[in-house]
């Protein structure tokens, strides 16, 4: 059985999947935990010829502690890596600071058969085995844990963590930038076999309220009972949100882009031009009136808010339908000044930018024109 403390989950919106290799079974095992840790699939494998923990390369040795996949590799052809392989972390933080050496160690499939205690330090399974397991190995996310066997949990005194300590995990994965802005995180737990401890999290970077990136952190950790947890290296990959993906996070809230044409319309009526231009987004092209892009098109309606005494925009009868990349908004609109009206049909385009909805183009029907003037 696995001790309760080798996995701390403190948020879980999907399951949260870890590989466990257990050197003097040589065993594999898949673990899921959703609201509970179980283990799901179990895989013989082959490790190192030589017991032990590995120091250097050439030791014929299977490293042991928590690892993480850097890269993964396919080969149609028949090598002793089988038809698939990935390169696992070794050395990390800990085996470094303890002044452990080398490289190359992978999982990999084998096109032989396989022998227990067979490789150079590698961890190989049967190829059909590693193509059933090959969806829960993630990059940079996917914990794999290789420990001499269970009984090397026994008598470890347990560690200091219980599940309501989460925004202490938080903290240990924070830096200034995640400081400064808002986190939601999708998944946050702590794994450890009693010597190496490491936080993971996978997040959604927000300013305000609006998603910018997602990503994952890893913290390795040391515990001091004096001093309590301290990270000692962070690890993070970030990348920007997708338009696709922005969109796709956010509820299809026909009230929330009505909100955002009341604040377009009285920023317009009221010669607002910062707010009135904050609507729109960078890639903003007006393609009446030469293409403006958004700086032309800002001094554009900046010297008609200086021409006109007054302007009045009437909305009414809107329209939202859901694109891929955000939505196209239709409405009737009478538009007035001390020198203009015009009455027709407004289309606008809108895409979700940083900072929240934006237009990207629009267009306009006629249905009924004053005298000449521009709107």
């Amino acid at each position: 059985m696995i001790p309760g403390w080798f996995l701390r989950v403190f948020v879980a919106k999907n399951p949260i999947h870890v590989i466990l290799v257990e050197k003097d079974r040589q065993r594999l095992r898949l673990l899921k935990y959703e609201d509970h840790l179980e283990a799901v699939a179990e895989y013989p494998c082959a490790t190192g010829e030589n017991e032990g923990r590995k120091l250097f390369s050439g030791d014929s040795r299977t490293p042991e502690g928590i690892y993480f996949i850097t890269k993964s590799y396919t080969d149609n052809k028949v090598t002793i890596f089988g038809k698939r392989a990935f390169h696992l972390d070794f050395p990390n933080v800990f085996d470094k600071n303890s002044g452990v050496k080398g490289d190359g160690i992978y999982i990999h499939g084998t096109n032989r058969n396989l022998e227990p205690v067979s490789t150079k330090g590698c961890i190989t399974l049967r190829n059909r085995d590693l193509d059933a397991l090959v969806r829960f190995l993630e990059t940079d996310t996917t914990p794999v844990m290789i420990i001499p066997g269970i009984s090397a949990f026994e008598g470890i005194e347990t560690i200091e963590f219980v599940d309501s300590q989460g925004d202490i995990v938080k903290t240990l994965l924070a830096s200034d930038e995640m400081g400064r802005d808002h986190t939601e995180f999708e998944s946050l737990y702590l794994v450890t076999d009693g010597i190496q401890s490491v936080a993971v999290g996978e997040f959604i970077l927000y300013q305000k309220k609006y998603p910018l990136s997602q990503g994952y952190r890893r913290s390795y950790l040391s515990f001091d009972r004096d001093k309590g947890w301290t990270p000692i290296e962070r690890i993070c990959r970030a990348k920007p949100l997708s338009p696709e993906q922005i969109v796709a996070r956010h509820p299809k809230d026909k009230e929330k882009i009505i909100e955002f044409i009341e604040t377009w319309r009285k920023a317009w009526e009221s010669k607002d031009i910062d707010t009135y231009i904050g609507c729109y987004s960078d890639s903003f092209r007006h393609e009446r009136n030469g293409c403006m892009d958004l700086a032309a098109y800002r001094a554009y309606k900046d010297r008609l808010n200086k021409r006109y005494k007054y302007i009045k925009v009437d909305v009414s009868g809107v329209s939202v339908r859901w694109t891929r990349n955000g939505a196209k908004v239709s409405f009737h609109q009478v538009y007035g000044s001390d020198q203009y009206r015009a009455e027709g049909r407004k289309t606008l385009w809108l895409v979700f930018k940083g900072q929240g909805w934006g237009i990207e183009r629009e267009s306009w029907s006629p249905a009924q024109v004053g005298r000449k003037g521009s709107r």
